[in-house]
């Protein structure tokens, strides 16, 4: 009998999609933070508290200034986007920040403590001004910023808006400009700020408070190509300034003190941009950072001479600083800065370097028997120079506590990657598939073989494919791929001996075919050969792994995408097809048990159906990818569904019926399922 499941089903059974429940988690950063207070005091303290894709987190910084993690947190506003309007300032420690996309009327406003975590809703900015780019401007002298923000909609304009903590009530528009400052600097001797904009290609300054022109008009022609720096470097009271000259240019150095004077800095090489006012020695107060595509350079701000010039081994974009502080103890300033995912250290004298890699993208490979206990395996790619470093991983399946980690060299997740009991070796090994080469890693990520494909008969390798936990046996040291013969009309499988990469069996009747699976179907200690091809409409087939000798080959009303074989009744072998249908085969003849598929008008036909995983005996199977249907859990008697859940991105592997890993780009996580609460039986029902 033929059980359908989507919606309908759900709703007849009194199902409804639930959310699940974080046990245990493993985060990398991806060094796109927003926000990092390392002095306190804070939750975290004395630790660090940091801001990463709106969630805090505590961390240390150990030995090799690389950070760690201390404490996962939440997320600061849940699921609301939001941007830093301001951070702590003198009589406010909290952080404000504007919500992303809110309701009608304006940006919501949040205000985060981040001693206390606490949250408070402000209100709203005003619906005619949008949070990005906002300037911070100290307009009446009281130590307390309003923000110069640009106009949400057309006409453009900039407006002055109020910040809690002031004179009036906040959000409130005070003023509107007809020019577009880039940046605010205190350029004179009354308390309020001045207002930095071009003219053309001139640099004028208004009055935050009157709106009044300046008088000082430095010389030189300017650009808003990248922002400024204003900063007291002399300790007068007065801004120094660092401002990109035109089309382009160097870096345009200013001294309000000394209206007559401007350096250049960088006026041959890639264009010089401010990154930060740093104690580059114990015996100079605060010179200039810069930064180039091609390095760092330290300025001198009183003579706009050259301190220090410091190349970087791969070239540099979009850099931000996060922190100052003196991280050996000699008595001056040290440098924590960004490039788009990697965190980097400048130290006198030892210069730029870079520290860590932050977390691209990882790939849950499955569970490996590990000193009694199961791990879970990954492969992650970080950032780095090109082609980006990898590392396979083995953490505690229930704590996610990292057990091994071996470097794997550099290449995509894009490319594919198995892993399994493939070689004498000790340990898993894995299989690294570029497309022109099939390499095997071992434990701590050395080269077992290499195998390149002979062009121009065969163009690339695919799909690899390791034994199942079925094939445990010496002899069940096996890869089994796919050689891609194109323009023939046909594909080669190959099976593969793990031990050194040649060539055991090898099939090349039949085209677009897909491996599937590495299984012991008759119990002879060996794995057979499981594939689809699509001869005559789509078919399943079944070779001995000895022999080649065909066992079955059964037609399939839609292409099998995935092969799992039942670890609790070895006489099940479940498949996955394309539309949607889950099907138990019988192992011998490849004779379909039951089946379990989508209802009318639920077809899965575009679907991306990426991951079919299996727990013990009373356990569900799990599919994900599945569209709208979001991840379900279906009954292993194939009668129904267990549990649904919304949508996750990343790759999923199941651990027990109650239990699933998940990761994305940089956490791996162990969520806790719903129970099936006694909707269905968990036991197994007669054939």
């Amino acid at each position: 009998m033929i059980r359908r499941w989507v919606s309908c089903l759900l709703l007849a059974c009194g199902l409804a999609a639930r959310a699940q429940v974080p046990i245990a988690e493993s985060y990398d950063f991806a060094f796109s933070l927003q926000y990092i207070d390392h002095q306190g005091p804070n939750h975290c303290s004395p630790d660090w508290l940091v801001i990463e894709n709106g969630r805090w987190f505590c961390l240390r910084k150990n030995a090799a200034d690389q950070l760690e993690i201390t404490q996962l947190g939440e997320s600061v506003l849940e699921s609301v986007p939001w941007m830093l309007l301001r951070g702590p300032m003198p009589g406010d420690r909290r952080l404000l920040l504007a919500g992303i996309a809110g309701a009608a009327g304006g940006n919501p406003v949040f205000a985060f403590d981040p001693l206390t975590l606490a949250q408070e809703a402000l209100g709203n900015l005003p619906a005619e001004v949008q949070p990005s780019g906002a300037i911070a401007v100290d307009r009446d002298g009281d130590g307390r910023p309003e923000l110069a923000m640009k106009s949400a909609s057309a006409p453009a304009r900039v407006r002055l808006v109020s910040l809690p903590g002031g004179a009036g009530p906040p959000f409130v528009v005070l003023a509107e400009l007809d020019v577009f400052p880039i940046l605010a600097a205190q350029i004179d001797a009354d308390p309020q700020q001045e207002l930095a904009y071009l003219d053309g290609l001139s640099l004028r300054f208004r009055d935050a408070s009157t709106l009044q022109e300046e008088a000082w008009r430095p010389a030189g022609t300017y650009s808003d190509a990248y922002p400024g720096l204003a900063w007291d470097a002399d300790a007068d009271g007065l801004d120094e300034l660092a401002v990109p000259t035109c089309c382009p240019g160097p870096l345009g150095l200013l001294d309000p003190a000394r209206p007559d004077w401007s350096a250049m800095v960088g006026v041959s090489g890639p264009e010089r941009r401010p990154l930060a006012a740093l104690a580059w020695s114990s015996r100079r107060p605060r010179s200039l950072v810069t930064w180039s595509s091609n390095g760092l350079g330290v300025v001198d701000p009183e003579s706009g001479q050259a301190v220090a010039s410091l190349g970087v081994h791969r070239a540099l974009e979009n850099v931000a600083p996060l922190a100052r502080l003196d991280l050996d103890a000699d008595q001056d300033e040290d440098l924590l800065w960004m490039s788009p995912g990697s965190l980097w250290v400048l130290r006198n004298p030892d210069g730029p370097w870079e520290v860590q890699y932050g977390s691209l993208a990882k790939r849950i490979l499955g569970l490996w028997p590990q000193d009694g206990e199961n791990a879970l395996a990954t492969v992650e790619q970080f950032s780095g120079p090109e082609p980006s470093p990898l590392r396979f991983r083995l953490r505690d399946a229930l704590t996610l506590k990292l057990l091994h980690e071996a470097d794997l060299g550099r290449g995509s997740l894009s490319q594919e990657f198995q892993f399994g009991d493939l070689h004498p070796a000790p340990g898993p090994e894995l299989i690294h598939s570029t497309g022109g080469t099939l390499t095997l890693k071992g434990y701590h990520g050395n080269d077992l073989w290499t195998r390149a494909t002979w062009f121009p008969f065969v163009h690339q390798f695919r799909r690899p494919v390791a034994p199942d936990s079925t094939c445990r046996a010496e002899g069940c040291r096996r890869l089994l791929v796919m050689a891609d013969q194109q323009g023939s009309g046909s594909d080669l499988i190959l099976l593969l001996d793990g031990a050194t990469g040649e060539t055991l069996l090898g099939q090349d009747d039949f085209s677009q075919s897909r491996p599937l699976a590495l299984s012991d179907l008759n119990g002879d200690g060996l794995p057979e050969l499981v594939y689809a091809s699509s001869i005559a409409g789509s078919r399943l087939t079944a070779r001995d792994g000895l022999t080649g000798e065909l066992l079955w080959s059964v037609a399939m009303s839609e292409p099998p995408v995935v092969v799992k074989r039942s670890t609790g009744d070895p006489q099940r072998l479940a498949v996955l097809g394309s539309f949607g249908t889950l099907r138990y085969l019988d192992p011998a003849s490849g004779e379909t048990l039951r089946q379990l598929q989508p209802a009318p008008g639920h077809s899965c036909s575009n679907c991306s159906l990426d991951y079919l995983a299996q727990g013990p005996a009373a356990g569900t199977w799990v599919v994900g990818g599945l569209g709208t249907a979001g991840l379900v859990g279906v009954r292993r008697d194939l009668r129904g569904l267990a549990w649904t859940l919304p949508h996750l991105d990343g790759s999923l592997s199941a651990l027990a019926p109650d239990k699933l890993h998940v990761a994305d780009a940089r956490s791996v996580r162990l969520l806790g399922l719903p129970a099936d609460d006694g909707i269905f039986a968990a036991e197994f029902e007669a054939w």
